[in-house]
């Protein structure tokens, strides 16, 4: 993945010592969290605050190109965890019971961004764009056709999330936002790696569907 210089220049106005404890908080707080753990970004709700604070430093300038991908961000999360709760109720899989806790702070963590703006983010557990509406109710019938599909399923969901939070990063260069967004983006490389361990368990090779394969590869040797 590519970092950003000016992501860090802002971790660095919080001190050295701070940049473990918010790397820490990105990977859910578990131990050993950044190998092959599933609590990789599954349970970050706690962990999530110190993410949540990085946007308390300052008010980001937010035009209206970076507004709309942020509201769109924000149903994006929701409705990936309203599929993963969904798939959840037929699979008694871990990804399905934990990961659904980060993609809920994952939204909060876009909707405190908006907080301070005239942009206005859905609700909480809450989709008021139709087309995530419609994409979440076609990925939720797909993966109960079978466990394997439901597995793929979480996979391409955070294979989109990773491009999309690319796109918003690409517009902004408030160092507070792409500083959240980067983080946000290090969960979805975790929980599409537990996709893909889970697929792998059961001797079903994956192939990116949205990523490239280099891209792919990049993500899934990282851990």
């Amino acid at each position: 993945m590519k970092l950003f210089p000016s992501t860090f220049r802002a971790t660095a106005a919080f001190g050295l010592a701070s940049i473990g404890s918010i790397a820490y908080a990105a990977c859910g707080g578990g131990g050993g969290c950044c190998g092959q753990s599933e609590a990789c970004g599954e349970s970050a709700d706690q962990g999530c605050a110190l993410v949540l604070n990085l946007v308390d430093e300052a008010v980001p300038e937010i035009d209206a190109e970076l507004g709309n991908l942020l509201c769109a961000q924000v149903d994006e999360e929701t409705m990936a965890a309203q599929v993963y709760r969904a798939l959840g109720k037929s699979y008694a899989l871990k990804p399905f019971e934990h990961i659904p806790l980060a993609e809920d702070a994952h939204a909060a963590a876009v909707r405190k961004i908006l907080s301070e703006t005239d942009f206005p983010a859905s609700p909480a557990n809450t989709l008021t764009d139709e087309k995530f509406v419609t994409l979440r109710d076609e990925l939720i019938a797909r993966g109960n056709t079978s466990e394997l599909e439901a597995l793929r399923v979480g996979a391409f969901i955070e294979e989109r999330d990773i491009q999309d939070l690319r796109l918003v990063m690409a517009a902004t260069k408030s160092a507070s936002v792409l500083e959240t967004l980067h983080w946000l983006e290090m969960g979805s490389h975790h929980h599409l790696n537990a996709f893909v361990r889970h697929l792998q368990m059961r001797n079903e090779p994956y192939t990116p569907q949205l990523l490239s394969q280099a891209e792919f590869d990049a993500i899934v040797t990282a851990e």
